[in-house]
């Protein structure tokens, strides 16, 4: 099994600069939704942080979109076409 490339780097944000330890996603892997299980151990880091967790659930907004975007095109590969009336 292949893990995530850990890495530190320096985050700015607004008028702080701090550093951070960050996953990278490897190449060769298509984006996927976190397990219940990883994303309970993510918010609670959120919580731990006290990050504003509207971030965490935006980003995994946007990525069951994009999953889901990519299993129609994979599914409908000539496009698809609502025939509902």
């Amino acid at each position: 099994m292949v893990e995530d490339t850990k890495k530190h780097m320096t985050i700015h944000s607004q008028n702080i600069k701090d550093e951070a330890m960050v996953y990278v996603m490897n190449d060769g892997f298509d984006y996927g939704i976190p397990s219940q299980y990883y994303l309970n151990i993510i918010r609670q880091g959120y919580k731990d942080c006290h990050l504003d967790m509207k971030y965490l659930d935006n980003a995994v907004k946007e990525i069951s979109e994009i999953v889901e975007e990519m299993e129609i095109k994979e599914k409908y590969p000539l496009g698809y076409k609502d025939i509902r009336p």
